[in-house]
């Protein structure tokens, strides 16, 4: 089946693997990554970007599914999440064509074992998916972690392969991110950027907290996990320390590595009591660029990352 092209606006929020809140709630999340691929004779597509979420089934509200989308990019799940919660009739699907960038794979997770696959590939690639592939060693409402594969042939004949992992704490049901619009499934709105916390302006290099974040974005981008640690706050200390000993953590380790900006620019913030905010932009090694805020908590007398988001070409 061939679905015309979705035009997409390149507006993108990541949350930042073991060091990122979601924004729609004010709790840390664990450690979340995802990987995958999708290769068939006429369409190929690598996976390094997730996000788990609880739906709805359309004909019947009452019952509850998991889904996951593994993106080739960035995934705004901030538009994810808005677009989910406002999207009426309209299926995840077709939400998800209009939130994001690139290809993209959805695999839903029946609470009886079943479990549905959708890919679509650029420019109009599809392929659907049932059955019981899935293999899950945690499968909660709250946190979903296994793998799936598939070895099959597509309707040509050739050969199609489609593997994903992932380990994710999953949004609730109906999680939409605090201070967004009510977003229409399809219209291509971003959400807005997370309000900036009231207090004093940071010098110009974000002072002492400036230079806690400028250490997370550097134990990130050389995966020190012991430096991560120092700089993280409590609650994500102990959920670090606990992913640490998964055997999945080394490949979050290098995706982390991977998805961070080769550089990163201060440009002030505000700190108000024990909590500060600092704005940055990243300079990735493909050339794209972000803006992004980095929350601080000062904890026993220093101050720590509890949680940072970037939006990827944003202005």
């Amino acid at each position: 089946m061939i679905t015309p092209a979705i035009s997409r606006v390149r507006h993108l929020l990541l949350i930042t693997c073991l060091l990122a809140a979601a924004h729609y709630s004010p709790a840390p999340m664990a450690a979340s990554a995802g990987s995958g691929s999708y290769v068939t004779g006429d369409a190929k597509a690598s996976f390094s970007h997730l996000y788990a979420y609880r739906v709805a089934d359309e004909d019947d509200p009452g019952v509850q599914y998991t889904e996951l989308v593994f993106g080739e990019q960035p995934l705004d799940t901030a538009a994810i999440a808005a677009g989910m919660h406002a999207r009426g009739e309209d299926s995840t699907t077709s939400v998800l064509w209009a939130k994001v960038e690139g290809a993209f794979a959805k695999l839903r997770l029946h609470e009886d074992g079943n479990t549905e696959l959708y890919v679509y590939v650029p420019p109009g690639y599809n392929f659907n998916y049932g059955g019981t592939s899935a293999e899950l060693t945690a499968n909660t409402p709250e946190r979903v972690e296994g793998s799936f594969r598939l070895d099959d042939t597509d309707m040509d004949g050739k050969p199609r392969t489609v593997e994903l992992t992932f380990a994710a704490d999953v949004a609730p049901l109906g999680a939409a991110p605090a201070g967004a619009p009510d977003a229409q499934p399809g219209d291509g709105h971003e959400s807005p950027a997370a309000e900036q916390a009231a207090g004093d302006p940071l010098p110009p290099d974000g002072g002492e907290p400036g230079s806690v974040f400028l250490q997370a974005m550097k134990a990130q981008r050389e995966g020190d996990f012991d430096a991560m640690l120092n700089v993280s706050s409590k609650a994500q200390r102990e959920q670090m320390q606990a992913d640490h000993h998964k055997p999945e953590f080394p490949a979050m380790l290098e995706m982390m590595k991977s998805m961070a900006a080769q550089s990163v620019e201060i440009g002030g913030g505000r700190v108000n009591g024990e909590t500060a905010t600092i704005d940055f932009t990243g300079h990735y090694a493909n050339g794209s660029t972000s803006k992004g805020t980095a929350t601080l908590l000062r904890e026993d007398g220093r101050w720590v990352v509890q949680n940072i988001s970037e939006t990827l070409g944003g202005e």
